[in-house]
């Protein structure tokens, strides 16, 4: 694979040496810038090509952040919460004071995930329930189009992203932040 990478450039590429064809003396500037670019775009294109996604898992990230933010004692995981028309489950339930509670809730880029935040935070939003404040959040380091962001805005609900949440949840919930 290597060989053929360099071989496109115009240099062989045997037993891990990466040289030119035999050039003149005074053509040997050349030969080397010639190595020198072709070493790094062969290099991205083995990046761009082998690279692992590194994913980190959301759904955990923002419950740490939940919990480093309002203590892990104040929060209910996999809530059930009934809304106008049915039960929901809830990712993160944060118990704020005796009556209030703000439900954050992760959401993915992709149709269901969309479509389960929309339906289960308008369905709540729609059974008048005051004590609850509701927030979605996505993850800011995955790709999002504009449409995802239209569709979640039928939510009526406040979408935050993750690198700005805990500041916008402490400040949603009226947390002291100093």
């Amino acid at each position: 694979m290597l060989q053929s990478l360099f071989y496109e450039q115009g240099l062989t590429f045997k037993s891990g040496i990466i040289s030119a064809f035999k050039v003149p003396f005074d053509a040997l500037p050349v030969a080397v810038l010639l190595v020198a670019n072709a070493c790094k775009e062969v290099t991205h294109k083995i990046y761009l090509e082998a690279k692992a996604e590194i994913k980190r898992d959301f759904r955990k990230s923002l419950q740490q952040m939940l919990s480093l933010t309002f203590s892990e004692a104040k929060i209910t995981h996999n809530a059930k919460i009934v809304g106008k028309y049915k039960r929901h489950n809830f990712t993160n339930v944060v118990h704020l004071d005796q009556e209030r509670r703000m439900v954050v809730d992760p959401v993915f880029p992709d149709d269901t995930s969309i479509n389960t935040r929309i339906i289960s935070h308008l369905d709540l939003k729609q059974a008048n329930k005051p004590q609850y404040l509701q927030r979605i959040v996505y993850d800011d380091q995955d790709k999002w189009n504009p449409d995802m962001f239209s569709l979640l805005g039928m939510a009526e609900v406040p979408l935050i992203k993750f690198s700005q949440s805990g500041e916008l949840l402490k400040r949603a919930a009226g947390v002291n932040m100093h």
